[in-house]
């Protein structure tokens, strides 16, 4: 008489032992732009409404709303420069500090 195979055993009941391991082949490959470009470092341009603008002294980009860029605008100086953008004398929204700052309005 040769050995029985051994039965496969149930898993008891209320315990996570019934859900499958995820095989290798049936696993989607990860997706390179997914979360990394959530949380990378690119500059993405801003979205329509809004205007980002680029500090000299403190390095930071603020991305800023269409109203609130005219506010800061009010009391700027506005050289636009071939070749170097639209640039201006603004209060940083982040430092505080008044600097040239390059001025993008999303499209």
């Amino acid at each position: 008489m040769s050995p029985a195979a051994p039965k496969p055993q149930r898993p008891k009941p209320g315990t996570f032992d019934r859900i499958r391991a995820a095989d290798d082949e049936h696993r989607k490959p990860a997706d390179p732009l997914g979360k990394q470009a959530l949380f990378s470092g690119i500059e993405q341009p801003p979205s329509l409404g809004s205007a980002a603008v680029d500090c000299e002294k403190c390095g930071r980009r603020t991305v800023v709303s269409l109203t609130q860029l005219l506010k800061l605008s009010a009391t700027g100086f506005h050289a636009p420069l071939p070749g170097r953008g639209h640039r201006a004398w603004l209060k940083c929204p982040a430092c505080g500090e008044r600097s040239w700052m390059q001025v993008t309005v999303g499209h």
